[in-house]
């Protein structure tokens, strides 16, 4: 995968102090971090404005932080896909 595009749709609801509920449609960029897309006019994918040390990888800098809180992310040399701890809504 080098990268889909999905039409998503954005919901929040809170009861307190005051009821408030929204959605929105949106849109979610999925991209592989191994090939990020080099769309200079549409966006940058630069280290530096994310997580971690801006001289390495947005790659290495993700895989450093996850192992850091104990997600494995290969086995084997194969990709493993982790479950999150808890579902703590359903995700439309």
């Amino acid at each position: 995968m080098r990268g889909e595009i999905y039409e998503v749709t954005i919901s929040h609801a809170r009861s307190a102090p005051l009821r408030n509920v929204f959605r929105y449609r949106s849109y979610l960029w999925l991209v592989d971090l191994d090939h990020l897309p080099r769309v200079p006019w549409l966006a940058r994918f630069r280290a530096r404005d994310h997580l971690g040390d801006p001289r390495a990888s947005i790659r290495a800098n993700l895989d450093r932080f996850l192992a850091a809180r104990g997600v494995q992310l290969y086995l084997r040399g194969l990709p493993v896909i982790p479950r999150p701890a808890h579902q703590s809504q359903e995700v439309q």
